[in-house]
């Protein structure tokens, strides 16, 4: 069951937002540098393979001001799995 609550604009009248597209608008709106350094904070990396008809994807996020951004994200569409692990060297 998704939730929604009615959000009322003066220009645009009422609409209705589920409460994850409102999280996303919000997200949108934080301002952040993904290229600044930022010495002693967490980074992960993760690495979804795709094993079936996917897409190969990789991330990178770091946890700064008790929240995690996305530093880099890539795709790649149905990759040979060996040219993605020897992307790196």
């Amino acid at each position: 069951m998704i939730s929604a609550y009615l959000n009322s604009s003066p220009n645009n009248g009422p609409s209705v937002y589920t409460k994850e597209e409102k999280s996303i608008d919000n997200c949108q709106k934080m301002e952040y540098n993904p290229i600044a350094v930022i010495p002693n904070c967490q980074v992960s990396i993760g690495i979804d393979p795709s094993f079936g008809s996917g897409k190969f994807g990789i991330v990178a996020t770091r946890f700064v001001n008790e929240r995690t951004e996305v530093i880099e994200a890539e795709e790649f569409e149905r990759p040979d799995f060996n040219d993605m692990i020897n992307s790196s060297q």
